[in-house]
């Protein structure tokens, strides 16, 4: 079973470029297609998304970190990828985890990326409320203000108001 992926996603085509941008899009399913069939990644999914701000799509390749590193260093892959940069905007490539690789890495502590040891917990900011998640000023949570409620007040009485309208208030 896989344990890794490669993810690879793009944004908008580039204009001009969308015609020939159709064949590479084909030639990359082509290719991930035939590395499949020979055993070189285990699968691949195809995902194109909903217009949107900055994500157009992603294939994302699956098989054993042995595996997808081969494929990474394939000529034909390179070129490929080579051509996608040519005819889309942002493109991108992305090792990951799935599967039963991901609790090897949920277990793994994390070393600072200069290596050594995981960092020790960090101490609370001086005069920071103590208190886990959602600590910050009284009074406040995640942009609201909360208000003492009003003798006979219901719960229209305005005792919590999005902090934006309070100041037009």
């Amino acid at each position: 079973m896989a344990d890794r992926v490669l993810f690879i996603s793009w944004g908008s085509p580039v204009p001009g470029r969308e015609e020939h941008g159709l064949e590479v899009f084909e030639e990359a399913l082509g290719l991930y297609g035939r590395m499949q069939q020979d055993g070189r990644i285990e699968s691949f999914d195809v995902v194109l998304l909903a217009p949107n701000a900055s994500l157009g799509g992603y294939m994302e390749l699956r098989g054993s970190a042995e595996r997808l590193a081969a494929v990474r260093e394939d000529e034909q892959f390179r070129r490929m990828l080579v051509s996608a940069s040519l005819v889309v905007e942002d493109l991108q490539m992305v090792e990951g985890s799935t599967d039963a690789g991901i609790a090897g890495e949920v277990g793994m502590p994390r070393a600072p990326r200069g290596g050594g040891p995981p960092p020790a917990a960090r101490p609370a900011r001086p005069g920071a409320p103590s208190g886990g998640r959602g600590a910050g000023p009284p009074g406040r949570v995640r942009g609201l203000q909360v208000r003492p409620r009003q003798p006979g007040g219901g719960a229209s009485s305005g005792a919590c108001r999005d902090a934006r309208t309070r100041r037009s208030a």
